[in-house]
């Protein structure tokens, strides 16, 4: 059989169709190499979407952690009695990475020129590369919703008011204090 192949690949590479046979080789060729990066950009995909899927999760986590204790603060004010708030954030955790930047200049006597070149550092943690984490920078939060037992008095709104926006650092017109059905 492998020498059945052998002997009808020579054949159609000493015959004139020559220029149409290594043409066919190298549109499978190109076939083949681009099945292969299909493959595994699906395979990194994958990966990168569980990664994303985290981080997201810890950011909404992190937003729910922040609803709680802003709960547990306004119950503490006189007279707002029970509380829920609902936070709205922009986007999600943005990470900040350590850089090397390294500079070069070009003295001439009527040019000057400058290179700069920016390399993120890594690590190596079980053999895998990572990038070195400099910040990482909190969703900033857009509004938040108050639902409370005092909300009907314009008192009890005022120190709700004044309270969320000092803890999220928030203008007042973008707080909303509504009072609980009772």
């Amino acid at each position: 059989m492998l020498k059945e192949i052998k002997a009808n690949l020579r054949r159609l590479i000493g015959s004139k169709n020559r220029v149409k046979v290594y043409t066919i080789m190298g549109i499978a060729a190109m076939i083949l190499i681009l099945v292969s990066e299909l493959v595994s950009t699906d395979k990194e995909s994958e990966n990168k979407s569980q990664k994303i899927s985290v981080r997201t999760d810890s950011a909404s986590l992190r937003t729910e952690e922040y609803e709680k204790k802003l709960t547990d603060m306004l119950s503490k004010i006189k007279d707002v009695g029970t509380a829920e708030v609902i936070l709205s954030c922009d986007g999600s955790e943005e990470y900040i990475y350590a850089e090397d930047v390294s500079s070069d200049i070009a003295l001439q006597e009527n040019n000057n020129s400058e290179k700069l070149q920016n390399k993120i550092i890594l690590t190596e943690r079980s053999g895998v590369k990572e990038p070195v984490i400099k910040k990482v920078m909190m969703p900033r939060f857009n509004g938040a919703l108050v639902i409370c037992d005092g909300g009907d008095s314009i008192t009890v709104r005022e120190r709700v008011i004044k309270a969320v926006s000092a803890a999220l650092d928030l203008p007042i017109s973008k707080i909303c204090v509504e009072c609980r059905i009772r």
